[in-house]
Protein backbone atom coordinates (compact mmCIF):
# COMPACT_ATOMS: atom_id res chain seq x y z
CA UNK A 1 0.00 0.00 0.00
CA UNK A 2 2.45 2.84 0.84
CA UNK A 3 4.77 2.07 -2.47
CA UNK A 4 1.36 3.24 -4.37
CA UNK A 5 1.04 6.43 -2.29
CA UNK A 6 2.96 8.23 -4.86
CA UNK A 7 1.04 6.60 -8.20
CA UNK A 8 -2.41 7.28 -6.69
CA UNK A 9 -5.14 10.02 -5.64
CA UNK A 10 -4.11 12.11 -2.46
CA UNK A 11 -8.11 11.98 -2.19
CA UNK A 12 -8.59 8.45 -3.20
CA UNK A 13 -10.70 9.61 -6.08
CA UNK A 14 -9.46 6.36 -8.43
CA UNK A 15 -10.60 7.09 -12.08
CA UNK A 16 -7.51 7.80 -14.00
CA UNK A 17 -7.59 10.40 -16.94
CA UNK A 18 -5.94 8.08 -19.21
CA UNK A 19 -6.30 4.45 -20.33
CA UNK A 20 -4.05 2.27 -21.49
CA UNK A 21 -4.65 0.70 -24.40
CA UNK A 22 -4.62 -3.39 -22.84
CA UNK A 23 -7.42 -1.27 -20.36
CA UNK A 24 -9.02 0.24 -22.89
CA UNK A 25 -9.40 -2.88 -24.90
CA UNK A 26 -10.90 -4.15 -21.98
CA UNK A 27 -13.42 -1.52 -20.78
CA UNK A 28 -14.70 -0.50 -24.57
CA UNK A 29 -15.58 -5.16 -25.50
CA UNK A 30 -17.45 -4.51 -21.43
CA UNK A 31 -19.47 -1.64 -22.71
CA UNK A 32 -20.21 -2.19 -26.36
CA UNK A 33 -23.54 -3.96 -26.54
CA UNK A 34 -24.45 -3.90 -30.33
CA UNK A 35 -23.93 -7.31 -30.28
CA UNK A 36 -26.33 -8.41 -27.45
CA UNK A 37 -29.03 -5.83 -28.92
CA UNK A 38 -29.21 -7.88 -31.51
CA UNK A 39 -29.49 -11.16 -30.34
CA UNK A 40 -33.02 -13.40 -30.38
CA UNK A 41 -33.78 -15.98 -28.88
CA UNK A 42 -35.40 -18.92 -30.35
CA UNK A 43 -37.14 -22.24 -29.84
CA UNK A 44 -36.04 -24.98 -32.77
CA UNK A 45 -38.98 -27.44 -32.91
CA UNK A 46 -38.82 -30.39 -34.59
CA UNK A 47 -41.38 -31.89 -36.67
CA UNK A 48 -41.87 -35.75 -37.32
CA UNK A 49 -44.33 -37.14 -40.11
CA UNK A 50 -46.91 -39.30 -37.50
CA UNK A 51 -45.71 -37.88 -34.33
CA UNK A 52 -46.21 -34.51 -32.47
CA UNK A 53 -44.08 -31.74 -32.62
CA UNK A 54 -41.46 -30.99 -29.75
CA UNK A 55 -39.12 -27.99 -28.67
CA UNK A 56 -35.71 -29.16 -28.99
CA UNK A 57 -33.12 -26.49 -28.11
CA UNK A 58 -32.58 -22.69 -27.85
CA UNK A 59 -30.36 -20.83 -30.18
CA UNK A 60 -29.11 -17.62 -30.37
CA UNK A 61 -29.64 -15.63 -33.91
CA UNK A 62 -28.06 -12.46 -34.25
CA UNK A 63 -29.29 -11.34 -37.96
CA UNK A 64 -32.60 -11.12 -40.31
CA UNK A 65 -33.67 -14.64 -41.20
CA UNK A 66 -33.78 -15.24 -44.79
CA UNK A 67 -36.57 -17.89 -45.84
CA UNK A 68 -36.96 -19.93 -48.64
CA UNK A 69 -39.72 -21.85 -50.58
CA UNK A 70 -38.70 -24.84 -53.01
CA UNK A 71 -41.51 -27.20 -54.63
CA UNK A 72 -40.57 -30.42 -53.72
CA UNK A 73 -42.39 -33.30 -54.80
CA UNK A 74 -45.80 -33.78 -52.65
CA UNK A 75 -45.34 -30.44 -51.03
CA UNK A 76 -42.88 -27.84 -50.14
CA UNK A 77 -39.33 -27.20 -48.22
CA UNK A 78 -39.11 -23.75 -46.30
CA UNK A 79 -35.46 -23.35 -45.66
CA UNK A 80 -34.55 -20.45 -42.65
CA UNK A 81 -31.06 -19.24 -42.65
CA UNK A 82 -29.78 -16.72 -40.31
CA UNK A 83 -26.36 -15.78 -38.12
CA UNK A 84 -26.22 -18.16 -34.90
CA UNK A 85 -24.09 -17.55 -31.78
CA UNK A 86 -22.58 -20.26 -31.04
CA UNK A 87 -21.52 -21.80 -27.20
CA UNK A 88 -17.85 -20.26 -28.13
CA UNK A 89 -19.27 -16.55 -28.76
CA UNK A 90 -18.59 -17.16 -32.41
CA UNK A 91 -21.19 -15.99 -35.03
CA UNK A 92 -21.52 -19.10 -37.41
CA UNK A 93 -24.14 -19.49 -40.41
CA UNK A 94 -27.08 -22.25 -39.58
CA UNK A 95 -30.01 -23.42 -41.62
CA UNK A 96 -33.33 -25.13 -40.31
CA UNK A 97 -35.20 -26.98 -43.06
CA UNK A 98 -38.94 -27.82 -42.70
CA UNK A 99 -41.23 -30.08 -45.13
CA UNK A 100 -44.74 -29.92 -45.67
CA UNK A 101 -46.69 -32.92 -47.60
CA UNK A 102 -50.02 -32.74 -48.66
CA UNK A 103 -51.50 -36.02 -47.55
CA UNK A 104 -54.49 -37.81 -49.62
CA UNK A 105 -57.58 -36.15 -47.57
CA UNK A 106 -56.06 -32.62 -47.66
CA UNK A 107 -54.29 -32.93 -44.00
CA UNK A 108 -50.85 -31.59 -43.72
CA UNK A 109 -47.89 -33.17 -42.14
CA UNK A 110 -44.70 -31.46 -41.60
CA UNK A 111 -40.78 -33.00 -41.42
CA UNK A 112 -37.85 -31.08 -39.89
CA UNK A 113 -37.32 -28.21 -38.07
CA UNK A 114 -38.83 -24.54 -37.79
CA UNK A 115 -38.25 -21.38 -35.41
CA UNK A 116 -40.60 -20.11 -32.87
CA UNK A 117 -41.15 -16.94 -30.91
CA UNK A 118 -38.11 -14.92 -31.81
CA UNK A 119 -37.10 -12.48 -27.81
CA UNK A 120 -34.77 -10.60 -26.90
CA UNK A 121 -32.88 -11.56 -24.56
CA UNK A 122 -34.08 -11.09 -21.12
CA UNK A 123 -30.50 -9.72 -19.14
CA UNK A 124 -30.51 -6.46 -22.50
CA UNK A 125 -31.91 -4.14 -20.08
CA UNK A 126 -29.09 -5.38 -17.47
CA UNK A 127 -26.44 -4.79 -20.31
CA UNK A 128 -27.60 -1.38 -21.34
CA UNK A 129 -27.63 0.06 -18.21
CA UNK A 130 -24.30 -1.42 -17.71
CA UNK A 131 -23.16 0.01 -21.19
CA UNK A 132 -23.79 3.63 -19.69
CA UNK A 133 -20.38 2.88 -17.82
CA UNK A 134 -18.16 3.92 -20.80
CA UNK A 135 -18.54 6.62 -23.91
CA UNK A 136 -17.66 4.25 -27.00
CA UNK A 137 -17.07 7.08 -28.50
CA UNK A 138 -15.23 9.75 -26.21
CA UNK A 139 -13.11 6.49 -24.50
CA UNK A 140 -14.86 8.19 -21.33
CA UNK A 141 -15.85 6.31 -18.03
CA UNK A 142 -18.73 8.13 -15.95
CA UNK A 143 -17.87 6.53 -12.45
CA UNK A 144 -14.72 4.96 -11.22
CA UNK A 145 -14.30 1.56 -11.50
CA UNK A 146 -14.79 0.14 -8.40
CA UNK A 147 -17.65 1.77 -7.98
CA UNK A 148 -19.10 -0.22 -10.90
CA UNK A 149 -17.47 -3.43 -9.15
CA UNK A 150 -19.32 -2.39 -6.43
CA UNK A 151 -22.80 -1.91 -7.83
CA UNK A 152 -22.23 -5.45 -9.96
CA UNK A 153 -21.38 -6.88 -7.19
CA UNK A 154 -24.08 -5.70 -4.88
CA UNK A 155 -26.98 -5.71 -7.90
CA UNK A 156 -30.33 -7.46 -7.25
CA UNK A 157 -31.27 -8.65 -10.93
CA UNK A 158 -30.10 -12.57 -10.81
CA UNK A 159 -27.65 -12.41 -13.90
CA UNK A 160 -25.18 -14.33 -11.96
CA UNK A 161 -22.75 -15.57 -15.34
CA UNK A 162 -22.80 -12.38 -16.91
CA UNK A 163 -22.52 -10.57 -13.38
CA UNK A 164 -19.45 -12.64 -12.48
CA UNK A 165 -17.95 -12.48 -15.94
CA UNK A 166 -18.43 -8.42 -15.72
CA UNK A 167 -16.46 -8.69 -12.45
CA UNK A 168 -13.44 -10.66 -13.67
CA UNK A 169 -12.87 -8.28 -16.25
CA UNK A 170 -13.16 -5.47 -14.79
CA UNK A 171 -10.68 -7.24 -12.06
CA UNK A 172 -8.38 -8.20 -14.94
CA UNK A 173 -8.47 -3.97 -15.72
CA UNK A 174 -7.83 -3.11 -12.08
CA UNK A 175 -4.98 -5.51 -11.76
CA UNK A 176 -2.84 -3.95 -14.46
CA UNK A 177 -2.67 -0.31 -12.03
CA UNK A 178 -4.00 -1.52 -8.71
CA UNK A 179 -2.79 1.73 -6.99
CA UNK A 180 -4.84 3.74 -9.91
CA UNK A 181 -7.44 2.06 -10.10
CA UNK A 182 -7.84 1.71 -6.16
CA UNK A 183 -7.56 -1.86 -5.79
CA UNK A 184 -5.10 -1.85 -3.89
CA UNK A 185 -6.64 0.10 -1.21
CA UNK A 186 -9.69 -2.71 -0.94
CA UNK A 187 -8.52 -5.25 0.94
CA UNK A 188 -12.27 -7.14 0.57
CA UNK A 189 -12.19 -6.22 -3.19
CA UNK A 190 -8.62 -8.36 -3.49
CA UNK A 191 -9.87 -11.18 -1.31
CA UNK A 192 -13.08 -11.13 -3.99
CA UNK A 193 -11.15 -10.80 -6.97
CA UNK A 194 -8.91 -13.96 -5.40
CA UNK A 195 -12.55 -16.15 -4.59
CA UNK A 196 -14.15 -15.53 -8.20
CA UNK A 197 -10.73 -16.73 -9.61
CA UNK A 198 -10.65 -19.95 -7.37
CA UNK A 199 -14.29 -20.20 -8.71
CA UNK A 200 -14.14 -19.70 -12.73
CA UNK A 201 -10.43 -19.61 -12.83
CA UNK A 202 -10.88 -16.58 -15.14
CA UNK A 203 -12.41 -18.65 -17.88
CA UNK A 204 -16.04 -17.00 -18.48
CA UNK A 205 -16.85 -16.19 -21.96
CA UNK A 206 -18.53 -12.79 -22.69
CA UNK A 207 -21.85 -15.13 -24.13
CA UNK A 208 -21.22 -17.85 -21.63
CA UNK A 209 -24.59 -16.57 -19.72
CA UNK A 210 -26.51 -17.57 -22.48
CA UNK A 211 -25.25 -21.04 -22.28
CA UNK A 212 -26.56 -21.71 -18.71
CA UNK A 213 -25.11 -25.69 -18.57
CA UNK A 214 -21.77 -24.20 -19.29
CA UNK A 215 -21.21 -23.29 -15.25
CA UNK A 216 -24.07 -25.65 -13.94
CA UNK A 217 -21.71 -26.90 -11.56
CA UNK A 218 -20.77 -23.58 -10.27
CA UNK A 219 -23.81 -22.27 -9.95
CA UNK A 220 -24.41 -22.20 -6.23
CA UNK A 221 -20.76 -20.91 -5.21
CA UNK A 222 -21.68 -18.12 -7.92
CA UNK A 223 -24.62 -17.22 -6.08
CA UNK A 224 -23.32 -17.49 -2.43
CA UNK A 225 -20.76 -15.16 -4.22
CA UNK A 226 -23.14 -12.57 -5.85
CA UNK A 227 -25.55 -12.33 -2.47
CA UNK A 228 -26.32 -8.42 -2.21
CA UNK A 229 -23.39 -7.37 0.48
CA UNK A 230 -23.31 -4.73 3.54
CA UNK A 231 -20.88 -3.16 5.16
CA UNK A 232 -18.78 -0.71 2.94
CA UNK A 233 -18.29 -0.52 -0.44
CA UNK A 234 -14.78 -1.18 -2.07
CA UNK A 235 -15.11 2.56 -3.29
CA UNK A 236 -15.17 3.57 0.59
CA UNK A 237 -12.57 1.07 2.12
CA UNK A 238 -10.44 2.20 -0.71
CA UNK A 239 -11.08 6.03 -0.36
CA UNK A 240 -10.40 5.33 3.60
CA UNK A 241 -7.18 3.29 3.54
CA UNK A 242 -5.64 6.29 0.62
CA UNK A 243 -6.62 8.89 3.43
CA UNK A 244 -5.23 7.47 5.59
CA UNK A 245 -2.00 6.39 4.76
CA UNK A 246 -1.48 9.65 2.90
CA UNK A 247 -1.99 11.03 6.05
CA UNK A 248 0.15 9.09 8.03
CA UNK A 249 3.38 9.26 5.27
CA UNK A 250 2.81 13.00 6.32
CA UNK A 251 3.56 12.64 9.77
CA UNK A 252 6.57 13.70 11.37
CA UNK A 253 9.32 11.59 13.28
CA UNK A 254 10.19 12.62 16.66
CA UNK A 255 13.37 11.52 18.65
CA UNK A 256 11.99 10.54 22.13
CA UNK A 257 15.29 8.44 23.27
CA UNK A 258 17.86 5.91 22.44
CA UNK A 259 19.00 1.78 22.57
CA UNK A 260 21.36 1.27 25.50
CA UNK A 261 24.20 -0.73 25.27
CA UNK A 262 22.31 -3.45 26.91
CA UNK A 263 19.73 -3.45 24.53
CA UNK A 264 17.08 -1.49 26.30
CA UNK A 265 15.34 1.83 25.24
CA UNK A 266 16.27 4.92 27.38
CA UNK A 267 13.10 7.26 26.90
CA UNK A 268 12.86 10.66 27.29
CA UNK A 269 8.77 10.32 27.63
CA UNK A 270 6.37 7.91 28.20
CA UNK A 271 4.83 6.85 25.40
CA UNK A 272 1.43 4.99 25.25
CA UNK A 273 -0.55 3.11 22.90
CA UNK A 274 2.49 3.86 20.20
CA UNK A 275 5.10 2.43 18.47
CA UNK A 276 9.22 3.10 18.73
CA UNK A 277 11.00 2.73 15.28
CA UNK A 278 14.78 2.63 14.41
CA UNK A 279 17.66 0.49 13.40
CA UNK A 280 17.48 -2.74 14.10
CA UNK A 281 20.58 -5.15 14.45
CA UNK A 282 20.98 -5.72 11.17
CA UNK A 283 21.29 -1.84 10.78
CA UNK A 284 17.89 -1.32 8.81
CA UNK A 285 15.01 0.63 9.66
CA UNK A 286 12.28 -0.80 11.87
CA UNK A 287 9.80 -1.16 14.21
CA UNK A 288 11.41 -2.06 17.62
CA UNK A 289 9.05 -1.45 20.45
CA UNK A 290 5.45 -1.20 20.98
CA UNK A 291 3.69 0.59 24.30
CA UNK A 292 0.30 -0.15 25.13
CA UNK A 293 -2.28 1.71 27.06
CA UNK A 294 -0.25 1.84 30.11
CA UNK A 295 3.26 2.79 28.62
CA UNK A 296 4.60 -0.67 28.26
CA UNK A 297 7.36 -1.42 26.01
CA UNK A 298 7.47 -4.96 24.02
CA UNK A 299 10.22 -5.44 21.90
CA UNK A 300 9.08 -6.25 17.94
CA UNK A 301 12.53 -6.55 16.37
CA UNK A 302 16.23 -7.00 18.00
CA UNK A 303 17.37 -3.50 18.39
CA UNK A 304 21.06 -2.42 16.97
CA UNK A 305 22.53 -0.78 20.31
CA UNK A 306 22.58 3.02 20.61
CA UNK A 307 20.24 2.82 17.82
CA UNK A 308 18.21 6.51 18.15
CA UNK A 309 14.31 5.87 19.01
CA UNK A 310 11.83 7.89 16.87
CA UNK A 311 7.81 7.93 17.46
CA UNK A 312 5.07 9.35 14.34
CA UNK A 313 3.73 12.74 15.79
CA UNK A 314 0.21 11.34 15.63
CA UNK A 315 -1.66 8.06 15.39
CA UNK A 316 -2.93 5.62 13.31
CA UNK A 317 -6.09 6.15 15.24
CA UNK A 318 -5.94 10.01 15.03
CA UNK A 319 -5.67 9.30 10.87
CA UNK A 320 -8.01 6.70 10.71
CA UNK A 321 -10.58 9.20 12.26
CA UNK A 322 -9.38 12.27 10.01
CA UNK A 323 -9.90 10.32 6.82
CA UNK A 324 -13.58 8.94 8.27
CA UNK A 325 -14.06 5.98 8.74
CA UNK A 326 -16.96 4.87 6.57
CA UNK A 327 -20.33 2.91 7.98
CA UNK A 328 -19.54 -1.33 8.18
CA UNK A 329 -15.71 -1.22 8.37
CA UNK A 330 -14.40 -2.32 11.19
CA UNK A 331 -10.67 -2.35 12.28
CA UNK A 332 -8.25 -4.68 11.67
CA UNK A 333 -7.09 -7.77 13.87
CA UNK A 334 -5.18 -5.90 16.56
CA UNK A 335 -6.92 -2.60 16.26
CA UNK A 336 -5.58 0.24 13.87
CA UNK A 337 -2.06 0.79 15.00
CA UNK A 338 -1.57 -2.80 13.61
CA UNK A 339 -1.39 -1.42 10.26
CA UNK A 340 2.66 -0.22 11.13
CA UNK A 341 3.33 -3.99 12.13
CA UNK A 342 2.95 -5.11 8.50
CA UNK A 343 -0.10 -7.29 8.83
CA UNK A 344 -2.48 -7.66 6.01
CA UNK A 345 -5.65 -5.91 6.15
Amino acid sequence: MWDGLAKSDANGVFQPDELLASEDKVIRALADDKMTARLRKYNVREHSRGGDPRIMRQVFIASEISVQRNLISGGMETVRTAKELSRDGTLIESSWSCREFNGANGEITKSGEDLLEGLVIPELDYLRQFSRFYDLKAGKMSEPLLRKLDLIRRSPTPHLELRAYQMQELFKVASQRPEAWGLLYSPSAQRDADQLRRITQNALSPYDFLFKDKWADVQLELRAFLTRQTGATYAEEARFWRRTLGDLQSKKLIFVGTVGRDGKPALREVLKNGTLYGLDSDGKPAQLFRADATGNLTRVNEPALLSPLLRLSGTVTESAQAAGIPAGLTPPDGGWESILQGRDL
